[in-house]
This record gives structure tokens, sequence and C-alpha cells, in this order.
């Protein structure tokens, strides 16, 4: 079976008891007056506000090198989130400086009766942070209030001392390391450059040895010019040669020459009319062969040096080419290695003038 109730009998009910509802309502208030008034202590609050300005920390010449990647981080970490902040407020550190600072019992004021004390808050979209203080004394809420901004302040200033302390004592360590590195870069490029057979002294004897290489191949251009022009000489002296007789033969009577017409005056008795008929031949030596001979000979020693020079020019060539090898590869390594030393040099400089900058 089922029961009904219509609006209009819900209201009837209550309008019947209405002087109960109303009787239970005021006794109510009447308790709870007396209970505020007379019987629970007041509870009061104090607000301090504290407005969070992040430092703004710059570090100059950031590049990919670690230093700056270590500089780069160091001032990330002197920034604290207001998350960071809020939650710093009830650190215990700073509660028991508050205890101290007010001289409070501890036994009675521990850290976590403290912390139950505060709320901390951070109004949206500002840098604030609002610390309120719940207590039934108001001048120990005020108190206690501003001791916790006070003592907030301080903590976090000695937080970050402490961590530029120690960041500055990493600093001066990798000042040390730095200024070390440069000394031994300093030190490593300058018995580079006082090496006896350094990038300086190649150069000069590369270009020495490029000079004497193009001297050699001028002579030996020369020279085969002029060994050509001698054996053409030798060849045409040679041809002249086998058509010149080496004697000249003359035929002349017995009265033409003085020396045996006066031997054959004595046996003829005088009578040289005798000595008319006969002939008799001579050979001289050409005088003409002679000489062309002695060219001849003189061009075959000259063209026979020509050959010897040539050929001790081909091997200076030789040696010298080779010589100009070694010295471009042995000046492409010191070149190499110049510039490694070169580029440590000026990087263990950029990052010395970084951190003293």
């Amino acid at each position: 079976m089922e029961e009904e109730i219509s609006l209009r009998e819900l209201i009837e009910v209550l309008l019947q008891g209405k002087w109960i509802i109303g009787g239970i309502t005021i006794i109510a208030l009447l308790i709870s007056g007396i209970m505020s008034f007379y019987v629970m202590d007041p509870t009061y609050e104090a607000r301090a506000t504290m407005l969070v300005i992040q430092p703004k920390i710059e570090v100059k010449g950031i590049d990919n090198s670690a230093l700056s990647v270590y500089l780069e981080s160091l001032s990330e970490t002197l920034q604290l989130s207001l998350d960071t902040y809020k939650n710093q407020v009830k650190n215990p550190a700073i509660l028991d400086r508050v205890r101290k600072e007010l001289d409070l019992d501890p036994k009675k004021y521990t850290i976590r009766s403290l912390s139950n004390m505060i709320k901390v808050s951070v109004p949206d979209k500002t840098n604030l942070i609002e610390i309120v203080i719940t207590h039934q004394d108001p001048q120990l809420a005020a108190d206690l209030a501003n001791t916790v901004a006070k003592e907030f302040v301080g903590f976090i200033n000695d937080q970050g001392k402490k961590r530029v302390d120690q960041s500055i004592l990493v600093l001066e360590n990798q000042l040390t390391t730095e200024k070390q590195n440069l000394d031994e870069a300093l030190d490593e490029y300058t018995r580079f450059l006082s090496e006896t057979r350094g990038v300086a002294h190649l150069e000069k004897a590369y270009e020495a040895k490029i000079i004497l290489l193009t001297e050699l191949q001028t002579d030996l251009v020369a020279t085969r010019v002029e060994l050509s022009a001698n054996k053409a000489g030798l060849a045409e002296g040679e041809k002249s040669l086998k058509n010149i007789s080496p004697v000249i033969i003359t035929e002349k009577s017995l009265g033409q020459d003085e020396l045996l017409r006066e031997y054959a005056k004595e046996e003829i008795n005088g009578d040289l009319s005798r000595l008319a008929g006969i002939k008799m031949e001579s050979e001289e030596v050409n005088e003409a062969y002679i000489a062309l001979l002695q060219q001849i000979n003189l061009d075959k020693v000259t063209v026979s040096q020509l050959q010897s020079r040539i050929t001790g020019l081909e091997e200076a060539i030789n040696r010298t080419s080779g010589e100009i090898q070694a010295l471009q590869i042995e000046l492409a390594e010191k070149k190499a290695v110049e510039e490694r030393l070169q580029n440590r040099l000026n990087n263990a400089k950029n990052n010395y003038d970084r951190i003293m900058a």
C-alpha cells in the first residue's frame, strides 16, 4: 500500500511544529553565544605580506662550453619559484628561529603547533606571499606574523648566500683550473714556436727549394739546348772531316829544293842542268784537317760534359722534388699542430677571460 502526502499536507505539518522548531533554533543561538563570549577563548588573525622579486642575472658570452653551461645553470639555481618560497615558510629551521626570537616555550609551542598556526598563500597573478597567523593572543599573533616574515627573509638570504659562496668557491676552483690550462697551453705553444724546424723555418726552406728547383729546371732546358747545338756542330764537323785529306801531297823538281840542290850539286860537280828533269813528291800535314780534328775532339768532350751535366741536373731535380714533397708533408703536419695548439690557447684564454669578466 502506497502512502502519498500532498504539499499542502506537508506545509500543515510544519506549521503545527513551528514553535518547536523556533525554540530549538533560539536555544542553539543562545548556547553558541554563551560559548563564544564566556566559554571559548577568542581567536585573532595577524597577516604579513611579502613581495618576491626574482634576481636578474646575466651571463655574458654564452656559448656551448662546459663553463658557460655551468654559469647558466648557476644563474637558474639562484632564482626560486613562488611555490618554493611558499613551501619554505614552514621550514622547521625558520620556525625554530621564530621560537628562539620570541623566547617561546618549546614544549608548548612545538614546531608542529607553530606550523598549524600558519597559513601561507600566493594570490593569483602576483608575486606576493601572504602569511596568516591564527592565535588567541592578538599581540602574539602579530609578533608571530612579523617574526616569521623576518626570519623567512633572513633564512632565504642565508640560503642564497650559501649558494653564492659555494658558487664562488666553484668559480675560484674553475678559475684556477682555467689559469692552469691557459699556462699549459701557452707553454706548449711557445715550445712549439721555438722548435728549430718550426713552421716559419719550414716555409723558408720550402720557398728556397722551390727557387732551387726552378733554377735547376731552367738550367736543364738551357743545357739541353746547348747539347743539341754541340751535337749538331759535331755531326757537321765529322761530315766535313770525311771530305778533307789528312795530308797534302806536292810535286816539285829537285832543283827547287834548296837543301837537296846543294847536296846534289856536289855529286854532279855543279852541273845543275842535270837536276832539272828530276821530280819528287812530298807529303805535308794538312793544317785544316788537324784543326778540324781538334775541334771535333773538343766538341766530343763538350758533348760528354753536357750529357754528364744533364744527368746531374736530372738527379738534382728528382732529389729536390723529393725534398719539396717531404717538406710539404712536414709543413702540413706542423701547421696542423700549430692550428690545434692555437685553438687550444684561444679556448683557454676565452674561458679564463669569461670568468674574469
